[in-house]
């Protein structure tokens, strides 16, 4: 049988199939290659890597390893790098931020509560923060549902026409529509898609103007008292009184008569305790009727009807009395 000499040959691992064209390398020539592995071409000038594997798969039982959890596993034919990077290597997804529209008052009427016929003048700022969305399209202004406006850049304002509001809620809201965002790395130079901005529109918070009635209250002089809605009005007031509300009322000197008057819709007083005569039913001598009182705007505005509950006394109080009213 002839002997057949093997020669050594170092490079890289691509360049192999090329060296075999070339007659660089042939049967039985041993090849040790740059990333550490180490082949020979067969006598068929097949080329033959040896790279220790693992001969089986390995599923983990009740352990961890490194970077891998129980109930994962390691295939078969899993190289010793392979493993390591399996075992040292985790990837830790990127945060994605959501982007965010704000509205916000800018000069005009604050939103809230507000007595029923005031004047309510909207001037509003709608402000996009981009986050990790991509860039804004447009930002749309909605009244309700009606658009008011639309503008495509941010932050944008919008001017609305002064309006007087009555027994209701008018509803303000900015909708801005943005591009895809990037796809970030993970830890490991990765790209990692799961989670991030893909197109589309977020809301603002509502920028809400309530219109409510109110209470109104106090005590004068004059015998026959007969209440109107223009002296119920010049009474001190509370804003959204609602079932169950609690306060105080001081009656000075010299005062003939007692008013309480709200809204004809809630239930009738529940007490009125006379504190200095230790009387809490006080509310039985009172006297009740239904006035129309005006809104804000006084006149024969917004008129609704009112239970006025008044305790008229014979003669002028001779002492401060205290009442705790109660809805």
């Amino acid at each position: 049988m002839a002997t057949k000499l093997s020669k050594l040959s170092f490079g890289n691992k691509l360049d192999i199939e090329a060296a075999k064209k070339q007659n660089k390398i042939d049967e039985y020539d041993i090849i040790f290659l740059d990333n550490g592995e180490i082949g020979w071409l067969n006598k068929e000038k097949n080329t033959i890597i040896n790279t220790p594997r693992t001969q089986k798969a390995y599923t983990l039982n009740g352990t961890d390893f490194g970077a891998l959890s129980s109930g994962q596993t390691i295939p078969s034919e899993t190289s010793l790098d392979e493993i390591m990077a399996m075992t040292t290597q985790k990837s830790i997804k990127p945060e994605y931020v959501k982007p965010l529209v704000t509205l916000s008052n800018n000069k005009g009427t604050v939103s809230g509560i507000v007595e029923v016929g005031t004047s309510i003048t909207p001037k509003l700022t709608a402000t996009f923060t981009q986050n990790d969305a991509g860039k804004l399209t447009d930002i749309v202004f909605k009244k309700g549902k009606e658009q008011v406006k639309q503008s495509p850049t941010s932050p944008t304002n919008y001017d609305g026409k002064p309006f007087i509001i009555g027994d209701e809620t008018i509803t303000y809201s900015a909708i801005a529509t943005y591009k895809e965002g990037i796809i970030k790395n993970d830890n490991l130079g990765k790209p990692y898609s799961d989670g991030h901005i893909v197109a589309g529109t977020i809301a603002s918070e509502d920028y809400n103007f309530t219109g409510k009635r109110c209470l109104f209250y106090g005590s004068g002089n004059g015998a026959n008292y007969i209440p109107t809605s223009e002296s119920i009005r010049d009474l001190n007031k509370h804003l959204n009184p609602e079932k169950g509300y609690r306060f105080t009322m001081h009656i000075h000197i010299g005062a003939q008569y007692i008013i309480i008057a709200y809204p004809d819709f809630m239930s009738d007083i529940e007490r009125i305790h006379y504190i200095e005569g230790s009387d809490p039913n006080l509310a039985m001598r009172f006297k009740k009727s239904i006035v129309q009182v005006a809104d804000a705007r006084g006149g024969q505005e917004g008129k609704i009807a009112y239970k006025c509950y008044v305790l008229q006394l014979s003669t002028p109080i001779k002492a401060n009395m205290t009442l705790e009213v109660i809805l």
